[in-house]
């Protein structure tokens, strides 16, 4: 513990994080994110290459949504593939063109983490890296989030997020001197909406847009703001259960349609080996399910 508080201690000192914490339970999109001086003007240029978004919505302790939308210039199959990690059944959503870069993982036990930013392989491996280590130890830590923030941070702009079993949350956002790191647990009926930019940032009860917390995943994702070259929103809903977790997983194409902006193409998917084109994909918020997965437990 006294090493923990060492490591944020030093964040804090050289890095920064002084002022950057996030106030919890904030719903404003702005109250809580800050400034430090760091003289990198030059993230600028990833402004609309790099601007994805990832959201949660959070039903109850044991069920929750996970929607994922990719803002690129270029175009990239979207992978989606079963393994086990870290002890657990996955379900993982990646992309290689460019570079290995993992956008989300969904775990059995309702865990379900993701992260934006530029396409820098190692530090987004060492992100999914630390994701699998804090599901490993079954618990969101702020020393944890802080190595997260560390990570966003060097790679100029992106986002990390993460929600383990009983709605622990952590959030690290990172883009040209301002940010938001915070680490909270998520009340039933409450959502986040995690941009490559902490001031676009939003949290908030999801019955603004829809009681079906699939539908108004899909619709947090396509109203945040932040992004120019909008791709797919792809949609996790998530049941834990005590011998497995179900899910059923969803595609759109944003496009900017929620928000009065025509720009971006859909990808294609590979959904478990299965080709999904990208002229197959619809327009959101109508949304094309993909297919239907149980992660079952492991055992020893």
């Amino acid at each position: 513990m006294k090493l923990c508080f060492l490591l944020i201690f030093i964040l804090i000192f050289y890095g920064g994080l002084l002022g950057a914490s996030a106030l919890e339970g904030s719903t404003s999109s702005n109250s809580s994110w800050h400034q430090w001086k760091t003289g990198s003007a030059r993230h600028d240029s990833f402004r609309g290459s790099s601007d994805c978004c990832s959201v949660i919505v959070n039903v109850n302790d044991t069920s929750a949504v996970f929607a994922y939308r990719r803002d690129s210039t270029y175009a990239a199959t979207l992978n989606i593939q079963r393994n086990v990690w870290y002890g657990r059944e996955i379900l993982r959503e990646y992309k290689t063109t460019n570079g290995y870069f993992f956008h989300t993982v969904i775990a059995e036990g309702g865990w379900m983490m993701g992260a934006g930013g530029p396409d820098i392989v190692w530090i987004n491996r060492a992100l999914e890296r630390l994701g699998g280590e804090m599901m490993a130890k079954g618990r969101v830590t702020s020393c944890d989030m802080g190595r997260a923030h560390s990570l966003v941070r060097r790679a100029g702009m992106g986002h990390f997020v993460i929600r383990g079993s009983g709605g622990q949350t952590g959030v690290a956002i990172y883009r040209r001197g301002y940010s938001r790191l915070s680490t909270f647990r998520m009340k039933p009926g409450e959502f986040v909406s995690v941009p490559n930019s902490p001031g676009y940032y939003r949290r908030g009860y999801y019955s603004r847009w829809s009681t079906d917390p699939a539908r108004a995943a899909v619709y947090a994702a396509g109203t945040d703001s932040w992004g120019v070259n909008r791709r797919n929103i792809l949609t996790y809903e998530v049941h834990a259960g005590e011998n497995s977790t179900s899910m059923k997983v969803y595609a759109g194409f944003d496009g900017g349609r929620l928000i009065g902006r025509y720009r971006g193409r859909p990808d294609n998917v590979v959904f478990l080996g299965k080709f999904i084109g990208a002229s197959a994909i619809p327009r959101i918020p109508s949304m094309k399910l993909l297919g239907s997965v149980s992660l079952a437990v492991k055992t020893l």
